[in-house]
């Protein structure tokens, strides 16, 4: 087995299906598998795919009997994936496409030149025109966090003024799309915010690879039995997958001749402007993600 594809779906047939014939277009694909594992979507979304995909032999569909989230439904689908014994088991968001053909050559010329543990491809998010991947530079520190908790607290407190500027952003964006986007980061740098251009690198190691797609080698999937500890539910898995690794002495590499395209919000029809309730779980989950990485910072279970 050559590679083992882990789509989670929820809900959105729209962007699964995207996700899955982009991968069934690679070049080489027919020595690989991709799950689909449904966290127990609450419509006929699953169905459809069963429907679409019945006939592709190197399909999986799974339906899970509960929503686990993010973290352990894909630590559920990483232990699938594991027992076919293949090369790397790359875990994706279904809102991910790739249209690298050679993405696979690719990634084997990056592993045999790396041997490393955890790989990440240049992620790029055209409809904010950013690319996300890495994140930080290096492991966040504890210091960082307190910060992140600080901001989210401080929305929770503001809910209707943080809605509002949602609102001014989805009406400006029109207008920042056409900048180009260097321009924004010359800007945005101007104006003291915090601008991520380690992408431009062609590759670089320690990094925090951001989560909507990773790579585990054969090298991490014979040590380890779940791709993201401890459960966070939805929120700063990568932060902790790269505590991990550095703690274990697992090299990492951030590489820009893989890319993948991250369409965020295309489950959601790219409705920018969450809801009161939605802000408020998500700036929820967040808090509880930071503070659990938080706590492995300060007391960390793999030193």
């Amino acid at each position: 087995m050559d590679i083992f594809f882990n789509v989670l779906h929820y809900n959105s047939f729209k962007a699964t299906s995207m996700c899955v014939d982009s991968l069934l277009g690679l070049d080489n694909i027919k020595n690989s598998k991709i799950l689909i594992f449904d966290n127990n979507s609450n419509n006929d979304s699953f169905k459809q795919l069963e429907e679409r995909y019945k006939e592709c032999e190197n399909i999986i569909l799974f339906h899970n009997s509960n929503n686990d989230g993010f973290s352990k439904g894909m630590n559920k689908a990483y232990k699938m994936a594991k027992a076919y014994g293949p090369q790397f088991i790359i875990c994706l968001n279904n809102d991910i496409e790739i249209k690298q053909k050679d993405f696979i050559d690719r990634l084997h010329d990056i592993y045999d030149k790396t041997d490393a543990y955890l790989i990440g491809p240049d992620i790029y998010n055209p409809r904010e025109k950013k690319h996300q991947s890495p994140m930080y530079s290096e492991v966040v520190p504890s210091s960082k966090i307190d910060k992140l908790i600080e901001g989210r607290k401080k929305e929770m407190e503001n809910i209707d003024a943080a809605i509002s500027l949602y609102q001014h952003s989805e009406k400006m964006r029109k207008y920042r799309n056409l900048i180009p986007s260097k321009l924004l980061e010359i800007r945005n740098k101007r104006k003291g915010e915090d601008i991520i251009t380690l992408y431009k690198e062609k590759e670089l190691q320690g990094t925090v690879l951001q989560g909507s797609c990773l790579i585990f080698t054969k090298k991490y999937i014979e040590k380890e039995e779940v791709c993201f500890e401890p459960d966070t539910g939805f929120y700063a898995e990568e932060l902790l997958l790269s505590l991990k690794c550095k703690t274990l002495k697992y090299d990492t590499v951030y590489s820009s001749d893989i890319k993948v395209i991250h369409w965020h919000g295309i489950s959601s029809g790219f409705k920018s402007v969450p809801s009161r309730d939605a802000l408020i779980t998500k700036n929820e989950r967040l808090i509880h993600a930071y503070e659990v990485y938080k706590d492995c910072y300060d007391n960390n279970p793999w030193a």
